[in-house]
């Protein structure tokens, strides 16, 4: 085992750490000085998050030739900044007033908090309701929440203003992970413990693949409610194999691993086309891969019940359909009501089984039908018949077909913050699952169909986030911020997200899974404070760099 130890170089306001051998003046892990110039560099103009004046302290630290990582504490955490209590929130005139006179009746005093407006989203139409009052602790503030919920205000919370994505000192506490064209190994996404069923730990993924750094990466399902948890809930490709089906008109991120060259691209708008033919050419598009069948988490598939418009964080149903499943699904597959087929390495029908579940075979693949797919799979697909499943992937806004090849990994994200150096529309926003509408098929017993308040919670104020970029000149970016934590790190909006990538110097950059998810290890160590009270939560899969 080699032991490192770190040696302080302080220099103006960065101090840069290089991991050198203890005990050999040759440091293994500092840049050849016959590398290529790197032309990307941390901008010194500060990040754009509070006012200008703020200070910074960063320290840099050279994890190997073409990497290197930014440890940002930015602001400070001012008196101004405190725990409040609300109420609730309102979308009209006359809901504020109602609201307002209850309290006042019960002697308490409210006070109006407008949520910030975004250039995209346009104005916001719901305000905070909060007693007009501060308090130092959250203790303090629970305590009037528990009153307030026994009187029946069960909205009632706690709330901290510094994440209100309104005006704040701060404090910022953000990691960027830049790596340079240059760096000779291996940017890939890998499954929390290889399948998709299931979740592990980015740090625990890190720790398996000996990664120089791991980040956590998409969305998933977390509750057996809305399908498998692990799950991806979008896109995966897996070593060019696509794992799972995209949301429709959602992102991805692509990675393209070849040789000692890499290269990373985000696609917008994807529709991921599944098409089963039998050897009598019937052909048939299908919904999905390596899932539950009747849960789509997120939606965004066009023969969804609800709506075929990608919504995050809800899950839309489907009777009628029909899912293919591979090794890299798991044991078992699902059980339930329905049928499932099975066919071998040659794509010839082997098995047809009355229900759902089973062992996943060694080698060929299982499709599930339900509804109207389990009567198709039963006439199209018999013992004996040849059946194949053709899958692509196509840019809907360029209008191309996106290559797989061996060496392609991709990850599911959202929103898209930039594209071609540009905010993207408020279209494609919408389109991507975030908006103030309300859409009138999601039934309301979904938490999360109120989008207005959706929005206020999950875009507009400030969370922990990961975030990836690309630049001009291919240099990736990982960035994770710390939040949900009062007075040590507030934070950022959607918005401000945004706003740091392009400081950073993104062309291209994506929203990747944030809150409790939100996770970077570096050398095996993780450098985040997880926002879960219950600590580092396990992901569905995480995007490791490793030689």
């Amino acid at each position: 085992m080699t032991i490192f130890c770190i040696r302080k170089i302080a220099f103006l306001s960065v101090t840069t750490l290089l991991l050198a051998g203890c005990n050999d003046d040759k440091n293994e892990y500092a840049p050849d000085t016959g590398t290529p110039d790197k032309n990307w560099t941390l901008p010194s103009s500060g990040f754009p998050l509070g006012t200008k004046e703020l200070k910074e302290d960063i320290q840099k630290i050279i994890l190997d030739d073409g990497i290197e990582l930014y440890q940002i504490t930015r602001g400070y955490s001012s008196l101004d900044d405190g725990f409040e209590v609300e109420v609730g929130y309102i979308t009209s005139e006359q809901q504020a007033l109602e609201l307002e006179q209850q309290l006042s009746n019960l002697g308490y005093r409210s006070k109006r908090v407008v949520p910030p407006s975004d250039q995209v989203l346009g104005q916001n139409p719901s305000t905070w309701i909060r007693l007009d009052a501060r308090y130092f602790s959250a203790a303090q503030a629970d305590a009037v929440v528990k009153e307030l919920k026994e009187k029946k205000f069960a909205n009632a919370k706690t709330r901290f203003s510094a994440e209100d994505g309104l005006k704040t000192t701060g404090p910022w506490h953000i990691n960027v992970l830049v790596i340079h064209p240059h760096f000779k190994g291996n940017v890939k996404s890998v499954l929390a413990n290889d399948v998709i069923e299931g979740k592990e730990t980015t740090s625990s993924i890190a720790q398996r693949t000996n990664a120089i750094a791991a980040i956590n990466a998409g969305f998933f399902v977390v509750k057996d409610t809305s399908g498998t948890p692990g799950d991806l809930a979008g896109l995966s490709v897996i070593g060019g194999q696509i794992v799972s089906e995209g949301v429709e008109g959602r992102p991805g991120f692509f990675i393209e691993n070849k040789g000692t060259r890499r290269s990373a691209s985000l696609e917008t708008n994807i529709t991921t086309q599944l098409i089963l033919t039998n050897d009598q050419n019937i052909s048939k598009r299908i919904d999905g891969l390596n899932r539950v069948p009747g849960l789509n988490f997120n939606c965004g598939n066009p023969f969804d019940l609800e709506t075929e418009q990608a919504l995050h964080d809800v899950t839309c149903t489907d009777p009628n359909e029909i899912i293919v499943f591979s090794q890299i699904f798991g044991k078992n597959t699902p059980k339930g009501d329905g049928v499932e087929i099975v066919i071998d390495q040659n794509h010839i029908v082997t098995e047809v089984h009355p229900t759902r579940g089973m062992p996943v075979p060694a080698t060929g693949q299982t499709i599930q039908g339900i509804g109207k797919g389990k009567d198709w799979l039963l006439e199209n697909a018999k013992i004996g018949q040849k059946i194949e499943l053709s899958s692509k992937l196509i840019n809907q806004d360029t209008k191309q077909p996106i290559l797989l090849q061996n060496s392609t990994y991709a990850v599911n994200g959202g929103p898209t913050l930039l594209l071609n150096g540009q905010s993207p529309q408020i279209n494609q926003i919408i389109r991507e699952g975030f908006g103030y509408k309300n859409l009138s098929g999601v039934p309301e017993t979904y938490a999360t169909s109120d989008r207005q308040l959706f929005t206020n919670d999950w875009f507009l104020r400030r969370n922990p986030h990961t975030l990836m970029g690309v630049t001009q000149d291919n240099t990736l970016l990982f960035v994770t911020v710390d939040g949900r934590a009062p007075r040590y790190s507030a934070g950022m909006s959607v918005p401000e997200s945004a706003l740091v990538m392009k400081y950073l110097g993104a062309k291209n950059a994506l929203k990747l899974d944030g809150g409790g998810s939100t996770m970077m290890n570096i050398l095996g160590k993780p450098k985040n404070v997880p926002s879960d009270a219950t600590g580092e939560r396990p992901d569905g899969d995480a995007i490791v760099i490793s030689k």
